[in-house]
């Protein structure tokens, strides 16, 4: 972990210590760092909890719980990279 890049170091810390995922759409994380009820925060600062894990084999993806947008509760799916 030390020889990786400042990001990637960054990004595990958030993910183990505070149970907190960074989403980049650029660079999904991997479906092997999401868990159910996990924190999830995006680029423009929404905040969500994933809800849901869809391990599909050429597909996967992550549902968030937006509880903040304009309807409450929004469940919405987010690609994810595989393993």
């Amino acid at each position: 972990m030390l020889a990786a890049p400042y990001q990637d170091f960054l990004r595990s810390i958030q993910n183990h210590v505070f149970d907190t995922l960074v989403y980049d759409g650029d660079h999904p994380p991997s479906v092997n760092e999401c868990r159910e009820g996990m924190h999830i925060v995006f680029p423009d600062r929404r905040q969500g909890k994933i809800t849901r894990i869809e391990k599909h084999r050429y597909r996967p993806a992550i549902e968030v719980l937006l509880p903040n947008e304009e309807r409450q509760g929004e469940r919405c799916l987010y690609a994810v990279a595989r393993s």
